[in-house]
């Protein structure tokens, strides 16, 4: 039980997803070593540590995974040179001081705290540096591949956020063939009614690049990487699979800082990438060192906007790529950074937190006007609070919706501080200025949830109960609250499930707040002034990729599908879980597959046609959709 409550308290206290996803991690690792020190030292390591920690935050503006952006009037870059300023002032401004650098040379001394990002993507894998790009690989397709025929246009999708926004993905499917990336490679499988058989074996991954995701258009496969090699790129990988045995490259794209996000909307990819300058290591001649560029060199003036005061020497590089065409259409940079990304058909919104005197977070957020031809920025605004995910925002009849969460620390006494939560949904118009909210809610609890349908909100929020607030927003100036349902646990993600209902995916949970393993429940949504729960299922399960990654769950309501990996960390198994639903009967169990010995990350779930695949990075497992009983197996 100590398990639990130390996962439960942490979940209170941290609001970072990843970082709650890193602390799961260590717990199974092997227990460190622990070093005594005398009441002295540990002062004087304390007091270090706050003085690094607050360089690093007044260099860096916090880090450069989560950069800040000072609200205000949108303005255009004059000159090379004024960037330049800009930057190197903010450096000398707020340079460490010699103290600083002794004590952080004196911490890697004594191997403290974590190397590199304790929040890195699971699926990141080392490539095989001998192996060229063209060389074959051992899982090459070899034998004679039947055509399988025309293929069933009636497939999956990804779950995606929104109606014609395609996102990136590990997996994807035409409706004929499975597209799979891992381990920096990308597979071509012919789905054949239930029978697959690998087709061909790209490597898309060199020296220095590890593959994030994919996206399909037409007859080109489009892949998404990271290249460190003499500094952070953001790479685009376009592939011809006309021939499906024989892919060609067609074009390698690229651009400044490390891969952040990405948006299809037919034939456009919206690529975003975050890129740091090393501000005390650019000189003024130089702009390369401090100006973003693509494979075609540094970005014009023209292309690069600046957001207020400047806040950190961080960019947001946002290009739009003509899939068809295989090329860069136009490129936006914007000096600030980007958190969580919100995309429609016609708009992008990115936000960024920053931090008061009084410790309490306050939001950016850019609304960026999207075309082929042309990105630009409209607005920008500010709301009190942090968003959780992309999941907290959304726009509607041309207003933005989001959804924060607000920490605010006060000092008891000499020692002692302490924290206060509150929750708050706010509506900006077009001109990204508030025109409704509703603030002050839930104290001392934080969003675990949010979704929106049209003119309803729901959102969830938890310490010991879990409150699901339905929100009406028909009246933008003026939203409020419909009804607030309490019951133990939370839900991570939410889903509509049909007319009425709406999935939620989360945790169990006891009285007092401990977490006792994931769990299932099904809201009766019709009467928005009295939601109930109609249906929940606790599971001997602790852990799920699909907790904070929509992409790792499946739910359809056609099919009446919920599927997912679950994960138990004490016995060391994985189970993939596939579920249904009926309003009499609850969820019941289609089909369980157990695998032992292994932890299930990157585990992905589809069907085509009358069969349902499940997606590994080293296999694909068949099964007939109507009774799940398994049909073939392919291994890589």
């Amino acid at each position: 039980m100590f398990k639990d409550k130390y996962i439960s308290d942490n979940e209170k206290i941290v609001p970072d997803e990843s970082l709650k996803r890193y602390i799961k991690s260590k717990m199974n690792e092997s227990t460190r070593k622990e070093v005594r020190h005398n009441r002295f030292s540990a002062v004087v390591a304390v007091a270090l540590s706050l003085c690094v920690v607050l360089s690093v935050v007044l260099v860096s503006g916090g880090t450069a995974n989560k950069p800040q952006l000072a609200s205000g009037v949108v303005t255009a870059v004059q000159s090379y040179d004024d960037l330049y300023n800009s930057i190197y002032k903010l450096y000398k401004e707020n340079q460490p001081t010699l103290w600083d650098y002794t004590y952080s040379l004196f911490s890697d001394l004594r191997g403290g705290g974590v190397k590199g990002d304790a929040a890195a993507p699971e699926s990141s894998v080392d490539v095989d540096l001998n192996m060229s790009p063209t060389e074959p690989t051992d899982d090459s397709a070899t034998g004679t591949v039947t055509d399988g025929g025309a293929g069933d246009n009636s497939h999956s999708e990804t779950n995606n956020q929104v109606q014609g926004v395609d996102e990136a993905d590990i997996v994807k499917n035409d409706g004929k063939y499975i597209y799979s990336a891992a381990n920096g490679r990308i597979r071509i499988t012919l789905a054949n009614e239930g029978n697959p058989q690998l087709v061909s074996t790209i490597l898309a991954a060199e020296s220095y690049e590890h593959l994030h995701n994919i996206f399909i258009y037409e007859d080109k496969l489009v892949a998404l990487l990271n290249g460190s090699y003499e500094g952070s790129v953001t790479k685009v990988k376009i592939y011809n699979t006309a021939d499906k045995a024989n892919p060609k490259e067609v074009t390698v794209l690229s651009q400044s800082g490390g891969y952040n996000n990405s948006r299809l909307v037919g034939d456009t990819l919206y690529l975003l990438s975050d890129y740091y300058v090393h501000a005390g290591n650019i000189s003024k001649d130089k702009p390369e060192q401090y100006v973003p560029c693509t494979q075609d060199g540094l970005l014009a003036t023209d292309d690069i906007s600046c957001i207020g005061e400047v806040k950190t020497p961080s960019y947001l590089v946002v290009s739009a790529i003509d899939v068809s065409a295989a090329d860069i259409t136009c490129t936006r940079a914007i000096l600030g950074g980007a958190e969580n990304v919100y995309c429609d058909t016609d708009n992008l919104y990115f936000t960024s937190t920053k931090y008061g005197n009084d410790a309490t977070e306050t939001t950016d957020i850019v609304k960026l006007g999207l075309s082929k031809e042309e990105i630009k920025v409209i607005a920008d605004g500010t709301v009190p609070g942090t968003p959780l995910n992309q999941f907290s925002m959304d726009e509607y009849k041309g207003n933005l919706r989001i959804v924060t969460t607000t920490h605010k620390k006060s000092q008891r006494n000499q020692y002692v501080w302490t924290s206060e939560t509150s929750n708050g949904l706010y509506v900006l118009d077009e001109k990204m200025e508030v025109i409704g909210k509703i603030d002050d809610l839930a104290r001392d609890e934080r969003v675990y949830s949010v979704r929106f349908t049209g003119d309803i909100g729901y959102f969830v929020t938890f310490r010991e109960t879990d409150p699901l607030f339905t929100v009406d927003l028909s009246d933008p100036t003026a939203p409020k609250i419909l009804s607030e349902l309490k019951i133990p646990g939370f839900s991570e993600y939410l889903h509509p499930f049909g007319e009425g209902l709406l999935f939620g995916f989360g945790k169990a949970a006891t009285a007092t707040g401990s977490t006792t393993g994931l769990k299932l429940s099904m809201f009766n949504v019709a009467d928005p002034t009295n939601v109930t729960e109609s249906h929940n299922l606790p599971l001997d399960a602790d852990y799920s990729e699909a907790s904070y990654n929509h992409k790792a769950i499946m739910v359809d309501k056609d099919k009446n599908i919920i599927a997912f990996a679950a994960n138990d960390y004490i016995s060391y198994k994985s189970r993939v879980l596939v579920y249904g639903y009926s309003e009499t009967e609850g969820f019941t169990l289609r089909r369980e597959i157990v695998i032992d010995n292994k932890i299930i990350d990157n585990m992905r779930f589809l069907w085509i046609g009358e069969y349902f695949y499940t997606v590994g990075e080293n296999e694909i497992l068949t099964f007939n959709i109507n009774d799940f009983t398994p049909v073939s197996e392919l291994n890589f």
